[in-house]
């Protein structure tokens, strides 16, 4: 690992008393040097001892160097680091995919809307944007991080938002299964998309509701100052570039028009 500073040649009992967020950053791969009784390792050395790959040594830095060129210090005047500021933001664009999704469902139960397309490109942006951008941000990072910090995993906030995570990939599985029959020629299907499309807009709509109402503001309450770094890190490793969120920022808006003109 290529880290400034020199750290990566500092033991990491040493990195871990002057940047404790960085040892929380490896917890969250499974690298327990916080509760290591030896610490010499060198902070550079430690992904390749425990053999985690390339991919995950990547992620690794890309997190720490993050957090190093200044999310530390990236706390507002009125309060600590806002760690589901960005989670709100991302909703936002899923509701215009619900509005979509809502009211093509609609059409097709008129017989006046045929354009299957639609809902497979629904299919893609809640698999690639919704499920593995926004949901994958949840799972992996927030949601762990309010684990370690007092959340309970079951009977809890968390279990209910997973479980409703998961109805919702079936609700798309369904969708994408009666769209594609449709394209194919087979009729019939239309009952089959509108039940999908409607489950699966329901269901966000309710399901973004208590995140942003509910468990969003209980994460600002519960979560210590110096996790939110290391939450925000995270989060600008996975939106790389930002290509992703442009591409399907573009879907939605051509959808919109689309049904404009």
């Amino acid at each position: 690992m290529e880290l400034p500073s020199g750290l990566g040649e500092q033991a990491i009992q040493d990195v871990l008393k002057e940047h404790p967020a960085i040892g929380a950053i490896l917890e969250r791969y499974d690298i327990g040097c916080v509760s290591c009784a030896v610490g010499v390792c060198l902070l550079g050395d430690v992904v390749s001892i425990h053999a985690l790959g390339d991919e995950a040594e990547a992620a690794i830095e890309a997190e720490i160097k993050v957090y190093l060129s200044g999310a530390a210090q990236q706390v507002a005047p009125s309060g600590p680091l806002d760690v589901t500021a960005v989670m709100v933001e991302e909703h936002r664009l899923i509701l215009r995919m619900v509005a979509l999704v809502e009211r093509n469902a609609a059409a097709v139960e008129q017989g006046s809307f045929t354009d299957w397309r639609f809902f497979l490109d629904a299919v893609d942006f809640v698999r690639h944007y919704a499920d593995r951008f926004h949901h994958a941000k949840e799972e992996d990072v927030l949601f762990v991080a309010l684990v370690h910090n007092g959340m309970p995993e079951k009977r809890s906030p968390i279990e209910a938002m997973l479980t409703e995570h998961d109805q919702g990939r079936a609700f798309v599985l369904a969708l994408e299964a009666a769209a594609l029959a449709s394209l194919d020629g087979v009729t019939g299907q239309s009952e089959a998309i509108v039940r999908a499309g409607r489950g699966w807009a329901e269901l966000l709509r309710g399901h973004i509701q208590k995140e942003d109402e509910i468990l969003y503001p209980l994460a600002e309450r519960v979560l210590p100052p110096e996790v939110r770094p290391v939450l925000v890190a995270a989060y600008e490793a996975a939106a790389g570039d930002g290509s992703l969120e442009t591409h399907y920022r573009a879907l939605v808006e051509r959808w919109e028009r689309m049904l404009e003109s």
